[in-house]
């Protein structure tokens, strides 16, 4: 320990004083069993804990009138409430079966309870992307068409459709359906496939 004394009598009180401020700062910021939490994190962990466990098939009572959602009576589906649901080309899928979208975050964050079609199209991530309704199929890009049947595709043949969502009733997504059918008549042509 000579180094500390070595160099300006000030040398070993300006190291002892770091050490002492660094195990400071370690103990104020590094988190141990039994520390109490914020308020934000035990709201994030209270969510993920609270997830509701079943489908919409054991909530069958709660579902709306012949499964006709709308954009208000999907939101209580939103994992914590209800079972996670989420709406994609006017149809209503039940996601509680997903690892993958975990009430309150990422993904279940963002599209659980809420109509995701648009988000989705648009490969957003953002909050303001999902339940956009002001938009026409027809003036998109075909590869947000395209985009579109990726996502239903992926979802459709996942989750079972539970329902339906009025504010799409007289839209016509058969334009991204087909994109989705003549893929895969084109990948069973290509591999033999009947």
């Amino acid at each position: 320990m000579d180094f500390l004394t070595q160099g300006s009598p000030d040398a070993a009180l300006n190291v002892t004083v770091a050490v002492v401020a660094a195990t400071l700062l370690a103990l104020l910021f590094v988190k141990r069993p039994g520390d109490v939490v914020n308020a934000e994190e035990e709201e994030d962990l209270v969510s993920y804990i609270k997830k509701i466990h079943g489908s919409v098939a054991d909530f069958e009572k709660e579902l709306p009138a012949d499964r006709i959602f709308s954009l208000e009576t999907l939101a209580p589906w939103d994992g914590l409430q209800l079972p996670m649901c989420i709406g994609v080309c006017g149809k209503v899928l039940d996601v509680s079966s997903s690892e993958n979208l975990v009430p309150g975050f990422g993904y279940g964050e963002l599209w659980a309870g809420k109509d995701a079609t648009y988000a989705l199209a648009h490969s957003s991530l953002k909050a303001e992307a999902v339940n956009v309704l002001d938009y026409d199929l027809s003036d998109w890009e075909p590869s947000r068409v395209e985009a579109l049947g990726s996502w239903c595709n992926h979802f459709f043949e996942k989750y079972p459709i539970v329902g339906t969502l009025k504010e799409y009733d007289g839209r016509d997504f058969s334009n991204v359906l087909s994109k989705i059918e003549s893929k895969e008549a084109a990948n069973s042509e290509h591999t033999g496939g009947s």
